[in-house]
């Protein structure tokens, strides 16, 4: 989608602007799975600043990345010059995601944004989330049962990517036979709306087209359901509220969230997990003190968080610490980047659990922060809880992690522990 995006900026003029990323390579799978001296240098030099490759602006200080999130001349509807733009052979596949990603809610400006999230507005407040506790811990509690111990285990397999979808799978109605199949769809969109850089361009928009595809058609089929049979879960809440939305409107945000609400929660448990492994005594920490829990969540988002970038276009000409940034240019808002900003953190290098300031960026900032921030945190804290209180110890095993190839999103593709009894 990027790729495209681009093509549609600034024409020559922008590449006389200076850019002290040139020869830099932002997709070497080096840079991916370690970003945090390369935009951590650059952070130290301007927290705003052009580059070519990404044809936009890089924003990496902490005030810099707040400021753009707020700004009302920053827009989130990036989807039309995508699909403008696009080549004839991939018109059909395009023509399909821009479709069904065009009604999402993250890619809407006000007012259809305002109209698309208030028909969640009793979804996720966090009182009814607190109220998931039991639910939550239950399934936790189910998957260690299957997790080996004395043997390596893929904790992303089979203990981050579960639980979420297990949660909201439930919460949205969808029966757990056919999480398997909604990860295969889920994967293949996620490889053109994160940006990944492991597979070819036409691949991605065949597999994410398709993959497109056969989700609304499954997610219709939950909402007629839903509409002949109420119940007390989120598809029901979400059709009582969906006043003046149009089936499309909200089968299409069901897709958004079912993706979402176990994409995002994924990395953060993994990510939380990795940074446990890091250092043994971490792990030891909070079997002693398991009030350190919330705080090792938080210290994970901050570090790593889910979120690695965020894309905002400019809808009108507009200054960004001292910069202008001219009408329809993108902007990247590196939200890790920020976060370890030391005009905002103390030691920022350092994963401090109890650290006593952590105003992180991680869910966003502004009438586009992640709506579910309630939720991931509820399942990263029960998820820590559950491996501190049924095991000794959790360590590497083997080399240690390996990240996921992509822009957008930071969180671990495979991840080999061994976990003590």
């Amino acid at each position: 989608m990027h790729d495209a995006i681009r093509e549609a900026g600034p024409g020559k003029a922008a590449e006389n602007r200076p850019d002290p990323l040139a020869g830099t390579n932002l997709t070497d799978p080096s840079i991916i799975a370690d970003p945090h001296p390369v935009y951590g240098a650059l952070q130290a030099e301007t927290p705003v600043v052009w580059n070519q490759q990404l044809h936009g602006w890089v924003v990496t200080g902490y005030e810099a990345c707040r400021k753009a999130m707020l700004h009302p001349g920053m827009s989130v509807e990036k989807l039309d010059p995508f699909v403008r733009h696009s080549s004839a052979a991939d018109r059909k596949n395009v023509e399909t995601l821009g479709e069904v990603l065009g009604d999402w809610m993250v890619f809407k400006d006000p007012p259809t944004h305002t109209q698309l999230r208030r028909s969640l507005k009793d979804a996720f407040m966090p009182a009814e989330i607190r109220e998931l506790q039991p639910r939550v811990r239950a399934i936790v509690d189910d998957l260690m049962t299957a997790l080996p111990v004395g043997a390596p285990v893929d904790m992303v397999a089979n203990f981050a990517f579960p639980l979420p979808a297990m949660v909201i799978g439930d919460l949205f109605g969808m029966p757990r036979e056919e999480l398997d199949t909604l990860k295969t769809w889920s994967d293949d969109l996620g490889k053109f709306v994160l940006a990944s850089v492991d597979a070819e361009q036409d691949r991605i928009y065949l597999l994410a087209g398709e993959a497109a595809r056969q989700m609304k058609a499954r997610f219709q089929v939950l909402l007629d359901d839903h509409r002949a049979n109420p119940r007390d879960d989120f598809t029901s809440r979400m059709i009582a509220n969906s006043d003046g939305l149009t089936d499309d409107q909200i089968v299409h945000n069901l897709v958004l969230l079912l993706w979402a609400g176990h994409e995002t929660t994924t990395n953060l448990i993994a990510t939380s997990i990795h940074h446990l492994c890091r250092d043994p005594a971490r792990f030891t920490a909070l079997k002693d003190d398991p009030a350190r829990v919330p705080g090792t969540v938080e210290e994970s988002l901050r570090m790593d968080g889910p979120a690695q970038m965020l894309v905002r276009f400019a809808k009108e000409d507009l200054e960004l610490e001292g910069h202008i940034i001219p009408k329809g240019e993108m902007v990247y808002v590196m939200l890790n980047t920020a976060n370890r900003d030391p005009a905002m953190f103390d030691a920022p290098e350092a994963f401090d659990a109890a650290r006593e300031v952590n105003k992180h960026l991680g869910f966003g900032r502004g009438i586009h922060m992640c709506l579910g921030a309630p939720l991931a945190r509820l399942e990263g804290e029960q998820a820590l809880h559950g491996l501190t209180e049924c095991y000794a110890s959790m360590r590497f095993a083997g080399p240690g992690t390996e990240w996921r190839q992509n822009l957008i999103i930071r969180g671990p593709r495979k991840l080999e522990v061994l976990l003590a009894g």
